[in-house]
């Protein structure tokens, strides 16, 4: 019978003087917990400011959205803004 281990793989990093231990998975679940949060309060907020559009007759015409988010992590220097069109038809 063979066992499996599995091993976490952690990375020690030096910053500003202090050693600071990282363990991936931990790191790989709470990017995706945040990722998750800003998915689902973005798809809300996209969606209710389209209702009250199509509501004031402003999207009259308007096929798609331009859409942005500006994603930023000042700790490890990532601000990084990702572009996309949000088809309406």
């Amino acid at each position: 019978c063979e066992s499996t281990h599995n091993t976490v793989e952690s990375l020690k990093i030096n910053i500003s003087g202090r050693q600071i231990q990282m363990n991936e998975e931990i790191l790989n679940m709470q990017i995706r917990k945040f990722l998750k949060k800003v998915g689902v309060q973005s798809q809300r907020e996209i969606e209710q400011a389209v209702r009250r559009s199509i509501e004031n007759n402003s999207l009259a015409g308007i096929d798609k959205l331009e859409a942005s988010v500006l994603l930023e992590v000042p700790e490890v220097g990532i601000k990084v803004s990702i572009e996309s069109e949000i088809k309406l038809e």
